[in-house]
């Protein structure tokens, strides 16, 4: 099982919140986890970094439902928390690596206001540089609820799609679901005179990626379960959210690149796809930074 002991959920007091809600509050009940509600407040000058103590109206409703729901139904510990910050972005990675973090969940959508986290170009900020995973659900996925019986993990053979694909055998595991590999093989523009034709992959070709697929599964660490593979032809992002889409999935597991520096700031393009557009809710390893895997899993990830 994935060590996750304190879930993060960063809300503005909105409706939309209530959709990272559920996904936050479902896995803080499998993993007997700790929920954090954090409220960022935008502030300006000696307000910087104090607690906040006003609160606004949808804001106050919202943290009543939480306490709520944990007490009636979902058992979780719920710990509510508001702070000041230059951007919500600020108090989100503040507060995560203050308070040992292990998974953030957020919405992908929200308002604007001085008041207010705003939920979009924020979430993309935070999974970018967020210290460890973060989980993005977007209200308006086909799939946004927690029944989880097939994830779907985009594969691009680099070293990080052990990460992933050791994260999801964990999750299938938990869940009781099917793990979907996911493989886009390009066509490829033809070389040389423009009379030739596109390299397009032949049937060697795509069994040699199913082929790569299967010794990825096996060679991962983590518990074996139900798993099919898919060798798909044209762009990665567009076949992968296609296939995503046919598989009816519920949950995608994707790795960012990069440790530190520019490229630890970036996702990289297929990545950050698969966080706005995905039809279900997206679960991002990070390459750097804290792991929920088995210390002795992670030491095998961290030599690849």
């Amino acid at each position: 099982m994935l060590k996750i002991r304190n879930i993060l959920l960063p809300t503005d007091g909105t409706a939309l919140a209530e959709y990272a809600f559920t996904q936050a509050s479902f896995f803080a009940g499998r993993h007997a986890a700790r929920l954090h509600v954090l409220h960022v407040e935008i502030a300006h000058g000696d307000r910087v970094g104090t607690l906040v103590t006003e609160y606004s109206a949808d804001s106050g409703a919202f943290r009543t439902k939480l306490h709520e729901a944990a007490a009636e139904s979902i058992g979780v510990e719920i710990v509510q928390a508001d702070l000041a910050a230059p951007s919500a972005e600020d108090g989100i990675l503040d507060y995560a690596k203050a308070h040992d973090i292990d998974l953030i969940v957020m919405a992908t959508r929200g308002r604007r206001g001085v008041d207010h986290v705003l939920m979009g170009s924020t979430a993309e900020a935070v999974v970018r540089r967020a210290p460890c995973p973060v989980l993005t659900v977007r209200p308006t996925a086909e799939h946004s609820g927690v029944e989880i019986d097939r994830l779907v993990v985009p594969v691009d053979f680099s070293e990080h799609a052990w990460l992933a694909t050791a994260h999801a055998k964990e999750l299938a595991q938990l869940f009781n679901a099917t793990v979907h590999l996911v493989h886009a093989m390009e066509v490829l523009p033809p070389v040389g005179f423009a009379d030739f034709p596109p390299v397009v992959p032949d049937e060697s070709m795509q069994s040699d990626a199913r082929k790569a697929l299967e010794d990825l599964y096996e060679e991962s660490e983590g518990p074996s379960g139900p798993v099919e593979y898919h060798v798909e032809i044209g762009h990665p992002a567009i076949e992968v959210l296609t296939a995503a889409k046919r598989i009816d999935a519920d949950l995608m597991i994707i790795s960012t690149h990069g440790r530190t520096g520019l490229k630890r700031m970036l996702m990289g393009s297929v990545a950050e796809r698969m966080v706005q557009k995905a039809p279900c809710p997206v679960f991002v390893v990070k390459a750097f930074g804290q792991s929920l895997l088995r210390p002795e899993t992670q030491s095998v990830a961290e030599a690849i």
